[in-house]
């Protein structure tokens, strides 16, 4: 079944509205989802902001290190 243009344009303008509000839960996600499979590269400057929050989301974790927040997450 083809779709019209129009039904096209509002699908792709819901998708876009989806993702706008709702980037900050993909961003975390991905994060943990990274720790979880324990690949623990250099994280750039967003994604050190989420493992900084994780931290702050446990007391047990404030002072932990990656590998340490990988292994609780695993």
């Amino acid at each position: 079944m083809k779709m019209s243009k129009e039904e096209q344009k509002i699908l792709f303008n819901e998708g876009f509205r989806f993702i706008k509000n709702n980037i900050d839960k993909a961003m975390i996600s991905g994060v943990i989802a990274l720790l979880i499979k324990k690949e623990l590269q250099s994280f750039s400057f967003k994604d050190q902001i989420i493992i900084d929050a994780l931290r702050r989301s446990m007391n047990e974790l404030n002072y932990a290190s990656i590998e340490d927040i990988s292994e609780k997450l695993s």
